[in-house]
């Protein structure tokens, strides 16, 4: 375990010596290098180690994964984020990286993880699953598995009786199968055709166009729909939500394209 210098929080003094343990071992290993490790960018493990910036739930999650401390000092990690959390108040945080594999593909292949997180912003918001899986029709078993993951990514805390979310941007680790993404777009694709029949038409918008185009254009086409969907989003985010929506925007090709011959001339 390590001990905290006076004015000090646990994990600037647990990540200095991590780092001083290193170079002690290889006069040169650097701050670069260490960062390196935990995936982190330099300039923030820097601000970290100096107390320039509070360490994040992700953060904490992402140095546990890769330095693997005692469950002492991880716990330690997790009450500088917030007192209530810890080895013994949350499931015991990602201590193996197959785990936070498994987590991240849970998140980007089920369309209630994404909903949850959105769910968060509602002023009624409730850290309790039978509350979530009322509002979003799920089961209490699936709400409560959400809940459980959302929190080992360090995506969301519990605080008093209610949820909070890291403003970490969500990303996911680069062997994420794309049997994942393709589940997601999948629940959504089945969730709008069941939506499609049980939502008044005023508080929902189905519409489609088929096109002759030019397939030369389709790289053009896919970044508009993107920087629509953002603009769309920024627009409907208002300071006062009540409701969770999903936009799906799909754009493929009806034609059966010839696949290019590969004889050499």
């Amino acid at each position: 375990s390590y001990g905290t210098q006076p004015g000090m929080k646990f994990y600037q003094s647990f990540l200095s010596e991590q780092l001083d343990l290193r170079k002690k071992k290889n006069p040169r290993f650097s701050l670069r290098a260490f960062a390196k490790i935990i995936e982190i960018s330099p300039g923030q493990l820097s601000k970290l180690i100096h107390g320039k910036l509070e360490m994040s739930p992700a953060q904490a999650t992402k140095i546990i994964e890769k330095l693997r401390p005692d469950e002492k000092d991880a716990n330690h990690l997790l009450q500088d984020i917030h007192p209530l959390l810890g080895l013994k108040v949350v499931e015991p945080i990602i201590t193996k990286s197959s785990l936070l594999a498994e987590d991240e593909f849970k998140l980007i292949s089920d369309v209630s993880h994404f909903a949850l997180l959105s769910l968060i912003r509602l002023k009624e918001n409730s850290s309790n699953p039978l509350w979530i899986s009322e509002k979003l029709g799920i089961s209490n078993e699936a709400a409560s598995g959400a809940l459980k993951r959302l929190m080992r990514l360090g995506l969301v805390w519990r605080k008093n009786d209610r949820l909070e979310r890291s403003s970490t941007p969500i990303t996911t680790s680069k062997d994420i199968p794309s049997t994942a993404i393709k589940a997601y777009h999948k629940q959504n694709l089945n969730l709008a055709i069941e939506k499609i029949e049980s939502t008044a038409v005023e508080d929902r918008e189905y519409s489609a166009i088929t096109m002759a185009i030019d397939p030369r254009k389709i790289k053009k086409a896919k970044k508009m729909i993107i920087e629509f969907t953002e603009k769309l989003s920024a627009e409907l985010e208002s300071n006062n939500p009540s409701e969770v929506y999903t936009l799906a925007v799909q754009l493929f090709p009806v034609t059966i394209r010839k696949k290019a011959s590969k004889l050499e001339n």
